[in-house]
């Protein structure tokens, strides 16, 4: 199989092969969803792809320690680009590996994939428990103090105290910006029953805290309804992005619906969408 991929993209345009590389190898596994009982098959695809990827550019990355370096940083990119979820403590566990990565996949070792992925999987549990409370009552809208929006300016928090005033303030926020985008929507006037000390602001204030639990409920339902296949997405696409930024490894259901939005048709079962 390997063999037969390398010489299909060497014969090709460099600027196709890369797309048709990361179909080819959800393919390889005839649609199949990766299931947590074989994490054999999920070793063969990490190596698969990733040789792949050596075999399709010129210049191939070296499979070292800057290399697994890089995969970690686009790793924690990937799951937690916002600081959202982790915390400090979180970072220097699996800073650990952060120079171990290219022997994990030499080795076919997904020691660190099941450790992320379970770290990953509870503080998103405890995020999705954290905003629930927070927007159960009125947030303080009163206390001067600044949030930082470029996480690359931030660290991650020490602790729980730390991640709800994290959380109470980015929710806050949110909800202030609702309410001031409704009182200074007209640019001749204002409209004060969305701002602090008008008698109809607790209203307003908790229709747009309503809001905002709808919305992240949303983005928690998408995030929950993840399985095992998505979450080994994440963790291969962060080896296929240290080759190449615009190179994507999609999961056997999301290469399906890649095709079907790409091309209108359905390879295997003669589908055409008009």
């Amino acid at each position: 199989m390997l063999a037969n991929l390398r010489t299909l993209f060497m014969t090709r345009n460099l600027k196709y092969t890369i797309p048709a590389l990361i179909l080819v190898a959800g393919a390889a596994f005839g649609f199949q969803r990766i299931q947590s009982d074989n994490p054999e098959k999920e070793s063969l695809i990490l190596r698969l792809v990733t040789e792949a990827l050596q075999g399709v550019h010129y210049q191939p990355r070296q499979i070292n320690n800057e290399f697994s370096e890089d995969v970690f940083s686009a790793y924690l990119e990937l799951i937690d680009g916002e600081k959202r979820f982790l915390y400090q403590s979180d970072y220097d566990f699996l800073a650990k590996s952060r120079l171990l990565l290219d022997d994990f996949l030499k080795s076919g070792d997904l020691k660190f994939f099941e450790e992320s992925t379970a770290l990953w999987t509870k503080r998103r549990e405890e995020a999705r428990r954290r905003f629930t409370r927070l927007l159960a009552k009125p947030l303080d809208y009163t206390t001067m103090r600044t949030l930082e929006t470029d996480a690359e300016k931030r660290h991650f928090v020490k602790d729980s105290a730390a991640m709800d005033g994290f959380w109470a303030d980015y929710l806050a926020s949110r909800v202030m910006d609702r309410l001031y985008d409704r009182a200074y929507e007209k640019k001749d006037s204002i409209n004060s029953a969305f701002l602090p000390g008008h008698p109809a602001f607790a209203k307003n204030e908790s229709e747009a805290r309503l809001k905002e639990l709808e919305i992240h409920d949303e983005w928690f339902d998408g995030l929950e309804s993840m399985d095992r296949s998505d979450d080994f997405g994440y963790f291969i696409n962060a080896y296929a992005s240290a080759f190449d930024p615009h190179s994507q490894y999609f999961p056997p259901q999301q290469q399906e619906a890649f095709e079907i939005e790409m091309t209108g048709q359905l390879e295997g079962i003669g589908a055409q969408l008009q």
